[in-house]
């Protein structure tokens, strides 16, 4: 069974992403974190497959979530999706630099985070 880590600190972003994943793959075991060091946490308890990870939140942000994750040996293997607003090169060259196996730009469609999610999961 493959794991996912929804980290938003916007519950109607991760409600609507866990909604979609559900309805697209409820064989997926879905669990979410409202903060990043909430999602290492997480990540580190139970190391998921696949992370969508939301750049700015309170108390820790996404790049160094990314950067810890990649870090640690029980979860360096996790796909991850950055989920951000910010739209220029240099973040996405920082981005991919971190360990981030794609990302999705807000305001985003979920077919289409689905579909990279796909596209990721079958690369495990």
């Amino acid at each position: 069974m493959s794991r996912v880590l929804i980290v938003d600190d916007e519950e109607p972003v991760r409600d609507l992403i866990r909604e979609a994943i559900q309805t697209w793959h409820p064989e997926w075991q879905v669990d979410e974190a409202s903060n990043g060091v909430e999602a290492l946490e997480r990540a580190l308890e139970n190391p998921p497959d696949l992370i969508l990870l939301d750049i700015v939140m309170p108390d820790m942000g996404g790049l160094l979530v990314c950067q810890k994750v990649r870090q640690n040996a029980s979860t360096m293997h996790a796909r991850i999706i950055f989920i951000t607003a910010k739209r220029n090169p240099a973040f996405a060259n920082t981005a991919f630099s971190l360990g981030c196996d794609d990302f999705v730009v807000k305001p985003f469609e979920l077919s289409d985070l689905i579909q990279k999610a796909n596209r990721l999961m079958q690369k495990s």
